[in-house]
């Protein structure tokens, strides 16, 4: 019972990650796009920081608990793929190129 806890915590740190880092990456990805390179900036660093954690301490935890852990894997891939799709048509609407930034 003691390993399907430790599957369940670390596929939730990983999917609460995976949420963040598919977030800011579709982010980042409209805005170097669009030529704003303070928020693709800002983006990248927050990915980068996410991606680390995700990778180091969620993925090699769950790989580590043997075929269990990989069964943990499983929704941070199936979170990764709906927090995409919701993630790209939000920053579509809501990231404008850099010209059309009103200045007041």
């Amino acid at each position: 019972m003691r390993i399907w806890l430790d599957v369940l915590f670390y596929s939730v740190i990983g999917s609460a990650c995976m949420v963040i880092k598919d977030i800011v990456g579709t982010i980042y990805t409209d805005a170097v796009s669009n030529g704003r390179h303070k928020l693709a900036g800002n983006m990248d660093g927050i990915g980068d920081i996410v991606g680390i954690v995700l990778a180091s301490f969620s993925g090699v935890q769950l790989v580590h608990l043997g075929w269990q852990g990989w069964l943990g894997i499983i929704p941070i891939g199936i979170t990764g793929k709906h927090v995409t799709q919701h993630a790209v048509k939000w920053s579509h609407q809501n990231i404008q190129p850099e010209s059309e930034i009103p200045t007041n």
